[in-house]
């Protein structure tokens, strides 16, 4: 299982690791100046690929763990229909189960936006950082 699980994942992290290494290596070798100013950007987009990650790991938690509320909500329900039936409980499960359902929706809502956001963020520091190497190397010709 685990060899069929790692087996794709290594070879592409080989690669992109490779291709890292490559096109730096290409990039000083043939105009070193510009590389050093397009290296200049890469804090930033080091600081949006930190801040995708980070708010995907706190929302998507915070949205797994509010559908993981609904569905006990639902199993309990479900396994106790007769006397929610009985008691004509059904309204009141269904209010329950919406609200919980709404406190996953908000999650998703907000861990949409703020991921447009800092995909965003990054989407522009890399099309700035294309208009400098264009710049710049127009200038340097």
């Amino acid at each position: 299982k685990m060899k069929d699980g790692m087996s794709d994942k290594v070879a592409m992290a080989v690669q992109w690791i490779t291709a890292f290494f490559a096109g730096f290596i290409i990039a000083f070798a043939y105009e070193w100046r510009l590389a050093l100013v397009i290296m200049s950007t890469s804090p930033l987009l080091v600081i949006g690929g930190f801040m995708l990650s980070k708010i995907m790991a706190s929302y998507t938690s915070k949205e797994q763990a509010a559908y993981a509320s609904a569905g006990a909500i639902a199993e309990e329900v479900i396994g106790a229909i007769r006397t929610v039936t009985s008691f004509g409980g059904e309204k009141h499960e269904v209010l329950r189960y919406k609200d919980q359902l709404k406190e996953s929706e908000d999650a998703g809502k907000r861990n949409g936006l703020l991921s447009g956001i800092s995909i965003g963020f990054t989407m522009l520091v890399m099309f700035c950082t294309y208009g400098l190497a264009f710049w710049y190397g127009a200038k340097l010709c």
